[in-house]
């Protein structure tokens, strides 16, 4: 079994009221493979996004939907992460179900369980990447 870490930026367009607009995604992510296919349930990642900036912008936003509409973001350009390397086909569980994890805690490198709930740390950005959030306008249609 071999596991695998990587990092990537999902950029992810959000509609707050009138606007859209683009949120850039930071993603760390690890995983297992055994014989070069992912391994189900065990994906584990932090995803770092500005969050503050987007609340205080749009402040009739719901953090909790918000987060719930990042995560679902994440876990989409995972799954395709995962399809377009060869790791994986048809249908992806990415996380473990309670089951598994408390069946296979063991396996996950340095002592922490794999799966799990997602950390969204987006309360914790750095200054390292203090990017805002960029507002989409949409193109006006042309009618002739």
């Amino acid at each position: 079994m071999l596991w695998v870490v990587d990092k990537k930026v999902v950029k992810h367009t959000v509609r707050a009221g009138a606007a859209l607009v683009e949120v850039p995604i930071r993603v760390r992510f690890e995983f297992a493979l055994n014989a070069e296919r992912f391994v189900a349930g065990t994906l584990s990642r932090n995803v770092l996004y500005n969050r503050p900036a987007m609340l205080r912008r749009f402040p009739r936003l719901d953090a909790a939907w918000l987060d719930g509409d990042i995560e679902r973001a994440v876990d989409r350009a995972l799954v395709e992460y995962l399809k377009f390397r060869g790791y994986a086909s048809g249908e992806v569980k990415l996380f473990a179900t309670p089951a598994q994890e408390s069946a296979d805690t063991s396996a996950a490198p340095t002592g922490k369980a794999a799966g799990g709930a997602a950390n969204v740390a987006g309360a914790d950005c750095d200054g390292d990447d203090n990017t805002a959030p960029r507002i989409v306008l949409p193109s006006a249609a042309k009618e002739d």
